[in-house]
């Protein structure tokens, strides 16, 4: 978004972290595919997810780690409604137990601060963190490899500005190319 506005100062943006259908917007970014109240969505990156952890915790030296030997852990999530959320206790049931959420925090600098401190674990996209929130906590990738896509989709009951068209497709060319750079490291 940030050099989008560099380009287009007088670009306007309003965020909502949990969409609703019936919400005025032209375009909508979510960590899961858009339902049958949206329309018109694209994939825009598939990256993999990962455990992230303090600095400290034991686990941070092991090239992976199992959901089963997470099953003492305390996690933290952004929210209960989040797909992140719902693939943390998907994995976990999968692996034979109830995740432990001890955090529930809207704000995703917080949670990692809380995470940094080692108050608790989560599972979180390796790339994007670690771009955002650079090496304050570790990243560990787990056994099964799991991954999430992102999407990015349009309100079909409203017709598509140039200015909306312009910046779908930057969208789109911007996380095409780092898709392809996370696939050469």
């Amino acid at each position: 978004m940030a050099s989008f506005k560099k380009k287009y100062p007088n670009v306007s943006f309003r965020i909502f972290y949990e969409p609703d259908a019936s919400e005025d917007y032209d375009l909508c970014i979510a960590g899961q595919p858009p339902s049958e109240a949206f329309s018109c969505g694209v994939r825009l990156i598939t990256e993999r997810l990962v455990l992230v952890a303090c600095k400290e915790h034991p686990c941070i030296n092991e090239k992976t780690i199992r959901f089963e030997d997470l099953a003492k852990e305390e996690f933290a999530v952004v929210s209960r409604d989040s797909y992140l959320w719902s693939q943390t206790v998907l994995y976990c049931q999968q692996a034979g137990f109830e995740p432990h959420i001890s955090i529930t925090c809207g704000d995703l600098h917080c949670l990692l601060k809380y995470v940094g401190a080692g108050m608790a674990v989560t599972i979180g996209p390796e790339k994007a963190w670690q771009s955002l929130y650079g090496n304050d906590v570790a990243y560990i990738p787990t056994t099964p490899e799991i991954s999430r896509s992102t999407y990015v989709f349009r309100n079909g009951q409203r017709p598509v500005s140039r200015l909306c068209g312009t910046y779908l497709e930057f969208l789109t060319d911007y996380f095409a190319a780092l898709e392809q750079e996370m696939q050469r490291s």
